[in-house]
């Protein structure tokens, strides 16, 4: 009998009740709803993966996309971006101005982007 309340209780819980959406109104199949539930946990929940201070995540196209196809056919991925860097931004801030502070953190951007896998893609205005 204390079994019968636990699996109650666990069903319901706001994941279980996505997962029954899934299943009964869109009819997905049950192992279907479980790994749409994972991924959207993994994308938009990021636990454990929070950025740190002076960090911020940023999807950006794959190193290995390569060009030439619109970018909601391009492979993507999620990088960590340092855009404060703290006492190391603020010592060329204080040694070269404005201008090489911001020449710097362009050039972290692009590195960390690399180091990732990522490659940011440039939208071109019509």
């Amino acid at each position: 009998m204390e079994q019968s309340v636990v699996e109650r209780q666990a069903s319901k819980t706001v994941e279980q009740h996505f997962v029954r959406t899934l299943i009964n109104d869109f009819q997905f199949a049950p192992r279907l709803a479980e790994a749409v539930l994972a991924e959207a946990q993994a994308s938009l929940m990021a636990v454990g993966q929070e950025p740190g201070g002076g960090q911020i995540r940023m999807v950006l196209s794959r190193r290995q996309a390569g060009a030439g196809r619109a970018l909601g056919e391009v492979p993507s991925i999620e990088v960590r971006w340092t855009v404060n860097a703290g006492a190391e931004d603020q010592e060329v801030l204080q040694r070269y101005g404005r201008v090489a502070l911001r020449r710097v953190r362009i050039q972290r951007l692009l590195e960390e982007a690399l180091e990732q896998g990522g490659l940011r893609r440039k939208k071109i205005w019509p």
